[in-house]
């Protein structure tokens, strides 16, 4: 789709959202979810995206030139408010330049940045439609991070109020059109960037809800993720851009290595790697009311050793874009530990980590897994960042 095209349908859909919010504020029936339209600000004109130089980079190379990355999480993808005030309603800062370059300063090689899409979509009944100021504020912020030197990941979290329940509902029909519009949505907008922009398709799609939501899901469940999966690629490749070279990556049930030889990593396509997310060993790591000593015999090893023999030794390159150990009444010696093995097994399987950081720092506001003050961008805990990057 040409540029001037795109900018004249946003256009008509900035001015629809404009006469709705208007008016009495009511949605199109189905958009059960989002109640509240962004008021259109006067000579309100949506941003457009950019052409950089392209030079693809595979799966296998990206996985060697990395280590590193931390999420920008609880904000993008933050669920406690309206409009563009999702970004801070989990109390984290909107993002800005100076922290994507306080990551970079740092030694980090990734910046992961979570997004709920569904808040802000304006039409849930065909076209599911993203707002397009939200849009625009995703891709100020991907282009802050990218002009960082770092490689971004973008992705869809937290859709348990559509997607997850029709995964739930074996309703495919449904859930394949709505991640189809919006990675279609989503890659048109970013055709241009440069190969460092990376798509995460799904976060941790599963059968929300369900007995097995965590365990495994069911045979139906399963086969549903792996079709989502192809669906979104699909849509991302025919968007046209660098799109057809961009990495891609793909999500078993839950994100998780245990139950993840379902996964069907297509062989015809030379850019796509696995997602696996590993909050291990659980009782330690992510479980609040778990230990907070690093056992020295854990778990780490078989998480690794799983990731290899499904994937990583049949040549398919995996990330763990997700993984963290919770600050526990201080237990800092022991995430050191935790940090220091993860990231050795890491390094053996040539895997690279991203952490969970959801800029809670202190036990008693909640999941602590934050490792940097997005305020003053000093380093709370820089031992457990350094020891991945030794």
């Amino acid at each position: 789709m040409g540029r001037q095209l795109k900018r004249i349908l946003f256009l008509s859909l900035a001015a629809l959202i404009g006469c709705q919010a208007a008016g009495s504020a009511e949605v199109t029936e189905g958009a059960r979810i989002n109640e509240y339209i962004e008021p259109v600000p006067e000579g309100y004109e949506p941003l457009t995206g950019r052409v950089d130089d392209f030079t693809p980079i595979t799966p296998q190379d990206f996985v060697k030139s990395v280590r590193i990355g931390i999420n920008a999480g609880n904000t993008l993808d933050a669920l406690g408010a309206r409009g563009l005030a999702t970004e801070t309603s989990w109390s984290n800062p909107r993002l800005r330049p100076e922290f994507f370059a306080a990551l970079k300063a740092k030694g980090l090689d990734i910046a992961r940045i979570p997004i709920s899409w569904e808040p802000h979509i304006v039409d849930f009944t065909g076209s599911y439609a993203i707002d397009p100021q939200f849009m625009d504020r995703v891709q100020t912020v991907v282009e802050y991070a990218l002009d960082a030197g770092l490689f971004v990941i973008i992705d869809t979290h937290h859709e348990n109020n559509h997607l997850l329940p029709r995964i739930a509902n074996n309703d495919t029909e449904a859930a394949v059109a709505e991640i189809r519009a919006i990675w279609t949505q989503v890659a048109e907008r970013f055709s241009g960037y440069n190969e460092r922009l990376i798509f995460n398709l799904l976060n941790e799609p599963r059968a929300y809800g369900a007995p097995s939501e965590w365990n495994g899901g069911t045979k139906a469940s399963r086969d549903l993720v792996t079709l989502l999966n192809h669906e979104a690629l699909a849509a991302v490749r025919a968007s046209g851009g660098h799109n057809g070279e961009r990495l891609v990556m793909l999500t078993p049930h839950a994100a998780s290595v245990w139950y993840a030889l379902h996964l069907d990593v297509p062989a015809d396509d030379p850019y796509v790697l696995v997602s696996i997310h590993a909050y291990e060993p659980y009782d330690f790591a992510l479980n609040m009311r778990g230990t907070d000593k690093f056992p020295e015999r854990n778990n780490l090893g078989d998480v690794f050793g799983t990731i290899a023999k499904t994937f990583t030794s049949k040549g398919i390159p995996v990330i763990m874009d997700e993984t963290g150990a919770m600050n526990k009444n201080g237990n800092l010696e022991d995430r050191i530990a935790w940090a220091e093995e993860f990231a050795a097994q890491a390094k053996k399987h040539g895997v690279p980590v991203v952490l969970w950081d959801n800029g809670v720092t202190d036990i008693a506001k909640g999941e602590s897994f934050g490792l940097i003050d997005r305020l003053t961008l000093e380093w709370v805990f820089p031992e457990i960042v350094e020891a991945f990057l030794e």
